[in-house]
Formats: C-alpha cells, sequence, structure tokens
C-alpha cells in the first residue's frame, strides 16, 4: 500500500505518495473536526441573534435558554464520516464541514 520509492540518489519521495500522504491527512482533519448537534445549535444562536440585532446580555442569554433546548429538540443530524447533514423542523438543510472550523452550508 504505502511504497515510499525513491528517486535515485535525492532520496525524495515520488509525487504519487506525496499526494497520498496529504490525502490521508486531508480526511483525518475532515473526520477529526466533524461538526455534531452542540456545534449547529451554536451556529443557529449566532446566526438568531444578528437577524434579530439583540443588544442587551440580559435579553441574549434568555433567548439562548428558549431557542437552544428548542433547536437541538427539532434538528436531526445524519453522521457521515467526513461531514454531517442537519436538517431543521422547517425541512432545511445544511451541510456541516469541520476544517479547523466548522463550516455550515444552506442546501
Amino acid at each position: 500500500m504505502f511504497n515510499p520509492q525513491f528517486n535515485g540518489n535525492d532520496r525524495t519521495i515520488n509525487t504519487n505518495n506525496k499526494l497520498l500522504i496529504l490525502s490521508v491527512i486531508f480526511f483525518a482533519i475532515l473526520a477529526l473536526y466533524n461538526p455534531d448537534k452542540g456545534d449547529f445549535v451554536e451556529y443557529k444562536l449566532s446566526n438568531v441573534g444578528e437577524h434579530t440585532l439583540i443588544k442587551s446580555d440580559f435579553l441574549s442569554n434568555v433567548t439562548k435558554l428558549i431557542d437552544e433546548p428548542l433547536i437541538e429538540s427539532t434538528t436531526k443530524r445524519k453522521n457521515r464520516l467526513f461531514f454531517s447533514v442537519f436538517t431543521t423542523s422547517d425541512h432545511t438543510k445544511y451541510l456541516g464541514i469541520g476544517l479547523f472550523k466548522v463550516i455550515f452550508i444552506k442546501m
């Protein structure tokens, strides 16, 4: 499987093996940072705060106490090895990818 072929006296690894090593590292990072439901709830709560323009700390804490369990209970997660698909109660789907930072894409 892994066959480090050296080019002459340079002792450098050929291009195919470099690509294989980089691919393994890339997919390992995707699997390691795969977002869970808690990450999605944090993402949705941060978007709710932006849209409603809540400036008061008290109001934002009350909103978080109400919205967090509501979002968590109405969201379904389909876990794949390298990404997750989240479906909300209004059937909106989000693709969650973790690559050092969790990214959600509305589908």
